[in-house]
């Protein structure tokens, strides 16, 4: 019980809550590198709107090097901002964070379930009586625990394939 307890359980549990944070930091990340870069490329465009007004621009005068970086620095951020929300959805972080993270919560719990299953067998065989629990009656909790987490394991590989390709439904109906 206590491998399938640390390994198992609690090193399961442990992964999704890692997965769950990392995941979430690279949907912030990319979502901040978005914002940024369209608030940038705001004002850029604002600042060449206001150069186009301001600065005369006949043939004559041809363009001035500001005129040139302004427009060289306008094309760079709505791309930047493109590709970061593209990656957002392709990556689908905020999805997979909350899926690991519900997973190792639930996991957290069962490996509560365990812990407390353990100190009562443990404390059965320090001759602690406990009328409840009886050598078949724990055999068959402990059973039941350990099913329901591979049940949870399951049903979180179902939920990930069903996330991972949700568009694969509409495409067969």
């Amino acid at each position: 019980m206590e491998k399938f307890l640390d390994d198992r359980v609690l090193g399961q549990a442990n992964w999704y809550h890692k997965t769950g944070r990392f995941r979430l930091g690279q949907h912030l990340l990319l979502e901040n590198v978005a914002r940024v870069s369209l608030i940038v490329a705001f004002g850029v465009s604002a600042a060449h709107l206001t150069m186009l007004f301001v600065v005369p621009h006949d043939a004559s005068h041809g363009r001035t090097p500001a005129q040139v970086a302004v427009e060289a620095v306008a094309i760079t951020p709505p791309p930047l901002g493109s590709a970061a929300i593209a990656l957002q959805l392709l990556l689908q972080g905020r999805s997979l964070s909350r899926l690991y993270r519900r997973q190792g919560r639930l996991l957290s719990v069962l490996s509560c379930q365990l812990h407390d299953l353990k100190e009562q067998i443990a404390a059965r065989e320090r001759l602690v009586p406990d009328e409840s629990l009886t050598p078949e009656r724990a055999d068959l909790e402990l059973k039941r625990l350990v099913l329901r987490t591979e049940e949870l394991l399951a049903n979180e590989q179902q939920q990930w394939w069903q996330l991972m390709h949700a568009g694969e439904d509409a495409a067969e109906a």
